[in-house]
């Protein structure tokens, strides 16, 4: 028990050093955000969102995303 302590110990130290940190960024009212397609080969599979940064105009991507529905689709190119 006592030699499989320091193994135990390593591990655990180096799993919680490999653990990456998550980050979420808000979307606030009147923030404009847009969906962007991905990998994929069809309307389906992965989608990313972007956000307009209002001071250097720029599109900031917050995270990917991706949809399970079969017979729903988004149109990229359009607003609300």
């Amino acid at each position: 028990m006592l030699k499989k302590t320091p193994l135990i110990l390593l591990i655990a130290v180096f799993t919680a050093l490999s653990v990456g940190i998550l980050v979420a960024d808000p979307i606030s009212v009147g923030d404009v955000v847009r969906f962007t397609d991905r990998e994929g080969t069809s309307s389906g599979g992965e989608f990313g969102v972007r956000k307009l940064d209002p001071i250097t105009g720029t599109w900031l991507e917050l995270f990917r995303t991706f949809c399970l529905e079969r017979n729903e689709y988004i149109a990229f190119n359009t607003s609300l």
